[in-house]
C-alpha cells in the first residue's frame, strides 16, 4: 500500500472529511490532500511537513513514527545523512564573528540621542531658570537722608526762603526686589505705609 493511501484510507473508514479534519487538528485542506496524494512539493519546509504527517498520523490512529520516517524518505530521500557525513571544515586560531551592522538602525540610534540630548538640556534648563536667583552681593539701593554737611550749610543760607527749592525737601527711593518682601514707609517717626 502507497504511503498517501494509507491515511486516505484511515480516514475514509473513520467516515471523517478533510474539512473536519482540517478543523480539529488546524492543518490546512490543501496540505492534508497533498499528503494523501504524495504531492510532497506543495508542502511547507521540511520541519513543517513533517510536523503535519505526524500530526495527521496521531489523529488517525496510526503509528506516526514510521509513517514520519517513511514520508522523509519519500520527499527528501537521504538528504540528511548526506548533511551529517559531511565533514566540517576545522579552522585554525581563535574564531572572530563580525556583525554586520544595519547602517539604517545606526542612523535612527544616533538620531533618537540627539533628540533625547537636546530634550535633557531643554528640561535642565527649564529647571534652572525657575529655580531662585540669590544675588551674592545683593545691591539694594537705599537713600538715607542725611543732615547737610558743613560745606552745603554754607551754600544755601537757611534763613533765605527764595533759595529753598521743595524738590530739594522730597526724596525719591527707588527698590528692586529679587523676590517677595515686606515694605513699610516711615517718615518723620510715622508710618506712612
Amino acid at each position: 500500500m502507497q504511503f498517501g493511501q494509507v491515511f486516505k484510507e484511515k480516514r475514509e473508514s473513520l467516515g471523517l472529511t478533510l474539512e473536519h479534519i482540517e478543523e480539529e487538528t488546524k492543518i490546512r485542506k490543501l496540505y492534508l490532500d497533498a499528503i494523501e496524494k504524495e504531492r510532497f512539493n506543495i508542502l511547507p519546509p521540511k520541519v513543517y511537513a513533517t510536523g503535519f504527517v505526524k500530526k495527521y498520523a496521531r489523529y488517525l490512529h496510526l503509528d506516526d513514527e514510521v509513517l514520519v520516517a517513511l514520508f522523509v524518505e519519500m520527499a527528501y530521500g537521504y538528504e540528511e545523512e548526506a548533511e551529517i557525513t559531511q565533514p566540517q571544515p576545522q579552522k585554525s586560531g581563535p574564531e572572530f564573528q563580525f556583525l554586520a551592522m544595519n547602517w539604517r538602525n545606526v542612523v535612527v540610534a544616533g538620531a533618537f540621542l540627539l533628540v533625547a540630548l537636546w530634550v535633557g538640556n531643554m528640561i535642565v534648563g527649564a529647571i534652572s531658570n525657575h529655580s531662585p536667583n540669590v544675588a551674592q552681593n545683593p545691591t539694594s539701593q537705599q537713600q538715607n537722608p542725611t543732615a547737610p554737611g558743613p560745606e552745603e550749610q554754607n551754600n544755601n543760607p537757611a534763613g533765605d526762603p527764595a533759595q529753598t527749592d521743595e524738590r530739594d525737601m522730597s526724596a525719591t527711593v527707588r527698590v528692586a526686589a529679587l523676590s517677595d518682601c515686606w515694605v513699610k514707609a516711615i517718615v518723620d517717626g510715622e508710618t506712612v505705609f
